[in-house]
Parts: C-alpha cells; structure tokens; sequence
C-alpha cells in the first residue's frame, strides 16, 4: 500500500464541512465515492464522512483514485491533524497485499 498526504477540495463550498470535519478526531476515516456525472471533472471523487458531502478529492488526483475505485484495487482515506488534509491509502497494480 502506498500513502499520500494531499489537501481536501471544495470544504470552503459544503455547507457545514468545517464543522464536521472540525468535530473528527485525527485518523477518522473518510469515505470516498465517484462521481462520474460531475459537469466539471467526470473523475471527480467525493469525500465524505458519515454520508455528508465534506469536499472532495483534488483535480490533480481525481483520476487516480476514481480508476483506483473503479477497477476494485484498494483506496481508503483518513482525516490528518489539519483537518483541511487526509491521507490517502492506495494499493498500486501488482501491489502483494497478502504479506
């Protein structure tokens, strides 16, 4: 499994997203869903907790992780102390996950 740091897209335009993302404790997981009907970005990925719409998975990474979803490799997300970052865990093709 690989790790990555990246920032929360689009909290400033959810309504009550710092709120609730303010309210988690550190390592929260996130959920994350496609959204392959998005007029600006068809690789757009949601991010939310509980079911509430937080924000979203930044442009430049959006592909990445919906193709990640998509093709059924391993993506989970979790809130990092900023709260306005997550971490992102993805399984890359050919990733031994076994042990």
């Amino acid at each position: 499994m690989q790790a990555k740091n990246i920032h929360i897209a689009g909290i400033n335009f959810q309504r009550g997203a710092k709120e609730i993302l303010e309210g988690l404790a550190e390592g929260s997981e996130l959920e994350l869903k496609p959204e392959p009907e998005n007029h600006y970005d068809s690789n757009a990925v949601q991010v939310l907790s509980g079911g509430v719409l937080v924000g979203y998975v930044p442009r430049d990474w959006s592909e990445k992780v919906a193709g990640q979803i998509q093709s059924g490799l391993a993506v989970a997300a979790e809130l990092r102390s900023s709260k306005k970052t997550m971490r992102l865990f993805f399984e890359e093709a050919g990733d031994d996950t076994t042990g």
